[in-house]
């Protein structure tokens, strides 16, 4: 899959020695320092731990799994994601901290700057996520806000006032508070394309009417797709979008409908980028019968076939394939991963699926595991210190 900000430079930040775990837990501890890429594929992970205390990033080595660093830029804010480009990772900080921090792999342990991404005088900007278009551009969606930004993360930390250099409204798309809930985005050919989810947040964050809404990388404008009336994007049939990916000309949409009470109005809903013709192509079930659960992430491991998670409850998800030819899903469940808590998924450059497992009811430690796709195997297992929430790839410059 494809799961793409306050003030001025962090001059210090207390940071522990961070553990290098080998396949299996053995592991010894070593100073915080550099990490040694050198042009290889490097996974990024938002680790946070099992209690909602803490945060941290751990990395690893895509080309040599059985190695990991834990604990990198701690916090003790839980609600982090993270995003990397060329020689730099991102430390994204969510709900009640509204910034982006960056770090070097050259020097991870000290911050090149940390910065807003509220307006001024407000706050709860909430920003979810950070596509890169260049070294000097990239897109910031800001959940909590009306209007994503466009930054250029290459600024020093004596300029923030350079930093936001743009920003386009969607606050058309919700008719409630004027706040879309835009919460994932994958760029393709110069193009940025981004999920909405338009909640009523005033009653519960009942799910309103889910966009997708397309933006031209050169202009800085949205594209109008003709399929939605008098707005330019395209209404998705499924509710709540909760992940996207793309692979051979389609965006792959899950929508995890409502959590509580729960409502089944989600599924995986695909979309041409060629057309923006819709095409359901999963349905996540209704209230008698619902086999997978509520949808809340997938990835595209070939061109026949996906995985998907299939929440049924907290702690409790199953990984399921999904041949797209056929659109069967598997009667057993993908790699024997079954009622664990699921956290994350991702595929590297070499086809391998990352997934990351969480504490399940303080059960397991939390793990990655590297998957070969074609056999279901388990190549590799990372040990972390923390939950894995999300797992991003770069490669250095």
């Amino acid at each position: 899959m494809i799961s793409m900000k306050k003030t001025a430079l962090i001059s210090a930040l207390s940071l522990p020695l961070f553990s290098l775990v080998g396949c299996g837990g053995s592991g010894s501890s070593s100073p915080l320092g550099s990490v040694t890429v050198n042009d290889t594929e490097v996974a990024v992970v938002a680790a946070v731990a099992g209690d909602y205390g803490s945060s941290s990033i751990s990395v690893a080595e895509s080309s040599n799994a059985n190695d990991i660093i834990n604990g990198y830029a701690t916090t003790d804010s839980s609600d982090i994601q993270v995003a990397t480009h060329g020689d730099y990772f991102y430390r994204i900080g969510r709900y009640n901290q509204d910034n982006i921090t960056k770090y070097s792999f050259d020097n991870p342990g000290v911050p090149e700057w940390q910065f807003s991404v509220n307006d001024e005088g407000s706050s709860g900007a909430n920003p979810y996520s950070m596509v890169f278009v260049s070294d000097t551009k990239a897109y910031v969606l800001r959940y909590g806000a009306a209007k994503m930004w466009i930054v250029n993360p290459s600024v020093l930390a004596s300029d923030e006032a350079n930093f936001k250099i743009g920003e386009i409204d969607l606050s058309a798309y919700d008719s409630t508070d004027g706040k879309p809930e835009m919460n994932a985005a994958v760029l393709v050919d110069g193009k940025l394309y981004v999920t909405l989810q338009a909640m009523d947040t005033a009653n519960g964050y009942v799910p309103g009417q889910a966009w997708l809404v397309v933006i031209d990388t050169n202009t800085d404008t949205e594209i109008t797709t003709g399929k939605g009336g008098n707005l330019a994007g395209v209404p998705l049939s499924v509710k709540n979008p909760y992940d996207l990916d793309y692979r051979d000309g389609k965006l792959f949409i899950t929508g995890a409908g409502r959590f509580y009470p729960s409502e089944y109005t989600g599924g995986i809903e695909t979309v041409s980028t060629s057309n923006f013709s819709r095409t359901l192509i999963l349905d996540d079930g209704d209230e008698q019968s619902h086999p997978y659960g509520q949808i809340v992430g997938l990835e595209v491991i070939s061109a026949n076939a996906l995985v998907f998670r299939g929440y049924a409850s907290w702690g409790n998800e199953t990984l399921y394939r999904l041949d797209l030819t056929t659109r069967q899903v598997s009667a057993t469940a993908f790699a024997g991963i079954e009622a664990r808590s699921i956290k994350a998924l991702a595929l590297d450059e070499n086809d391998r699926l990352w997934v990351g497992l969480g504490y399940s009811f303080g059960v397991n430690d939390p793990v990655i595991q590297v998957i070969n796709t074609t056999s279901g195997v388990t190549e590799a297992e990372l040990s972390l210190l923390k939950d894995p929430v999300q797992i991003v790839f770069g490669r250095r410059n």
